[in-house]
């Protein structure tokens, strides 16, 4: 029987997911003091730990951040009253396994959990694997080592950074429960949301290390600057979910659905259109996915969408900080690019791929306008649908 502890100071909360996990056969510890469950995980054999965000005395992110370090092979699920993407990226960057809104969706829950139940026992088995010795045996990308690289380049403490820095200047490493010094010919690809220039000048990241990694650079876009993604984006989270989640591949997602999908800000990126597929899958129950099953799917994952004023708020303070960073250099050009590219978006949606009307409706030429569509990879066939 899996062992799951719950750290929950809501009472009533508490009980009833506790009567849910019961009900499917797990064996549930309660603790609604944070202390007391933070000590009971401290040495308590659990698989899978679920905490509140804000509780008396002691954060989830507390518990996260102590739990990592003490064993990173323990499934954490974080719960949260409010859906901010602030709160979400911190904790998976200290080490959450995912996080849920409370209170919980019981299937989506279940589902969670079960998942994080198959992780936390295959960890434990590359554990024991490598404490008895196997090394030839042993799974790659298992050590703390790999796990902190894998997660952020450009949050590494400088001791990693110099382990890191070994590998790739000796080319050896020594697996897990091994001895032998084995040489190795690898490619490290590297993702970071820092600017690593400015933390060499900040004395926060090695110098030789960055020249080691930055032989090639790819550039990613935040989402909403690239809409034309997010079919393909969609087709493939929904393929990954029926099949995690055992529902039928027959409820795809209506045109006018991806087209709404489309038409979102974004601002928590793919983890949030991640999310709200996933959500969509467990409200729908193996039936298409339609625009108001997306409503309310985006209902309940956060907040209302943003205003246009909140939406525009919310660039031109993205623009400033990535300004201040030494990111971008003209905030004023960068701004005017996005209200530029949304302008003719919406026109030639509008206009139904009417080059000529959204043209006039703009107050431009035709010419300029077959310019800025190609452009901004605005195609009239399918933005104007």
């Amino acid at each position: 029987m899996s062992k799951v502890l719950l750290i929950e100071d809501e009472i009533t909360l508490a009980a009833a997911i506790q009567r849910v996990l019961e009900v499917e056969g797990y064996d549930v510890i309660a603790a609604t003091d944070p202390e007391e469950g933070l000590a009971a995980a401290r040495k308590g054999d659990f698989q899978v730990v679920v905490t509140d965000l804000k509780m008396p005395g002691i954060s989830g992110m507390e518990v996260i951040k102590e739990l990592h370090e003490r064993r990173p092979q323990l499934p954490v699920i974080l719960m949260t009253g409010h859906h901010t993407t602030e709160a979400a990226i911190e904790a998976m960057k200290l080490g959450a396994y995912d996080y849920i809104l409370k209170p919980p969706d019981p299937p989506e829950f279940l589902a969670l959990i079960e998942k994080a139940v198959a992780n936390s026992r295959l960890m434990s088995e590359q554990v024991e694997v490598g404490q008895a010795g196997f090394a030839k045996d042993a799974i790659v990308g298992s050590s703390r080592l790999m796990q902190n690289v894998y997660k952020e380049i450009g949050d590494m403490s400088p001791r990693t950074q110099a382990k890191l820095l070994r590998v790739l200047q000796d080319r050896s490493i020594q697996r897990l429960g091994g001895k032998e010094t084995i040489p190795v010919d690898v490619r490290v690809i590297a993702a970071t949301h820092r600017n690593l220039e400015l933390a060499i000048q900040e004395k926060q990241f090695r110098e030789d290390l960055y020249y080691r990694l930055n032989h090639f650079v790819i550039t990613l876009p935040p989402l909403r600057d690239r809409p034309e993604d997010i079919a393909e984006l969609v087709r493939y989270f929904f393929q990954r979910y029926t099949a995690e989640l055992g529902f039928p591949t027959t409820g795809t997602p209506t045109t006018e659905a991806v087209e709404f999908l489309r038409q979102q800000p974004w601002p928590g990126n793919v983890r949030e259109l991640r999310n709200i597929v996933r959500k969509s899958l467990l409200l729908a129950r193996g039936y298409s996915i339609s625009r108001e099953i997306i409503d309310r799917a985006l209902a309940q994952t956060g907040p209302p969408r943003p205003s246009g004023e909140e939406t525009l708020a919310n660039y031109i303070t993205e623009l400033l900080a990535r300004a201040e960073r030494g990111d971008l250099e003209n905030v004023q050009s960068a701004l005017s690019e996005i209200v530029e590219k949304e302008l003719f978006r919406q026109a030639i949606k509008l206009a139904r791929g009417d080059q000529t009307k959204a043209a006039g409706w703009i107050g431009v030429s035709r010419p300029t306008m077959k310019d800025k569509l190609l452009k901004y990879g605005l195609h009239p066939s399918r933005d104007g649908s």
